[in-house]
């Protein structure tokens, strides 16, 4: 194949990689996963392979095939921020947008497949989540509320169940809390990232609460969700019998991100809130870790 042919194809193979949005469909691979390695430990369910392998590629289609399908839905908004207007569908990268929609929806009718094979719950919990990521809030209420993350946080949290219901085959006390955590994790780390982005997010009209309150406003907002996450973070202590290990991420991630919430509070602006962010990135990657490693250990 002639250098420039091979060029082509690769930079068209990165296009279909970046519109599935990789970096965001890891943190939700990893939560089920988390789920998944608990429920073989507390479920008495001896370890199956094949089964978590099954588990991690339908919950990798379904994320990666929602983004898609965003992407394309969103191609309007953007085209109009320039943090977003290089990405595949509005830089034209991939055209007709079409194609993007078309790579997510069989993403994700394949995810829906393999979760049929694993069993009733399993699917039920993937199917909702791709409905209320692609419909409720992407299609229907992304534009028209500054609570819109509010309605679309719950696709996040049925990653967890879903890791759950793939070995366990039932819910309980453990994977429907480990969802609410995951739900009220996902409105602080959108909303001090709208934060500081929130010209973008005005240019594009999208109303996120935090971009269309005042700075002050929106600083309180985010102490008040960052607490929240970390009071809640402490209370599955002693509703779940976590011990040590789990204590110790807990309280070593959760106080960084409540500095964090304290900063912006007593000095709002673009800067602190992108900190927040960050701060926020990895904190439910490591509070998802310290319950298996608490679990385990």
């Amino acid at each position: 194949m002639p250098s420039a042919q091979r060029c082509t194809l690769l930079s068209a193979v990165g296009s279909y990689v970046e519109v599935i949005k990789p970096r965001l469909t890891s943190l939700l691979v990893f939560s089920a996963l988390a789920m998944m390695l608990i429920a073989f430990h507390e479920a008495g369910v001896g370890f199956q392979l094949d089964l978590l392998i099954l588990g991690l590629v339908a919950i990798s289609a379904a994320s990666a095939g929602c983004n898609a399908v965003t992407s394309y839905t969103d191609r309007g908004i953007d085209g109009l921020m320039p943090r977003t207007s290089k990405r595949p569908v509005p830089s034209g990268r991939i055209h007709p947008p079409e194609k993007a929609l078309f790579l997510g929806v069989a993403l994700a009718g394949f995810a829906l497949i393999l979760a049929g094979m694993v069993g009733f719950l399993s699917f039920l919990f993937l199917a909702a989540g791709v409905f209320n990521n692609t419909v409720i809030y992407s299609l229907l209420f992304k534009r028209r509320t500054k609570f819109n993350i509010l309605l679309g946080s719950p696709s996040g949290a049925l990653a967890a169940l879903f890791g759950w219901t793939v070995v366990a085959g039932n819910v309980t006390l453990l994977p429907v809390l480990a969802s609410i955590l995951v739900m009220l994790w996902i409105p602080t780390h959108i909303w001090s990232f709208a934060y500081y982005s929130r010209e973008d997010y005005r240019r594009a009209g999208v109303p996120m609460l935090t971009a269309y309150t005042s700075e002050k406003t929106a600083a309180r907002v985010l102490l008040l969700s960052v607490t929240l996450v970390f009071a809640y973070t402490i209370a599955l202590i002693f509703l779940l019998g976590f011990g040590l290990i789990y204590v110790a991420f807990s309280l070593s991630s959760g106080l960084a991100v409540l500095a964090g919430g304290l900063r912006l509070f007593f000095k709002p602006g673009p800067r602190n809130a992108r900190l927040l962010f960050k701060l926020s990135s990895p904190y439910l990657l490591l509070l998802f870790l310290g319950m298996v490693l608490d679990v385990f250990l």
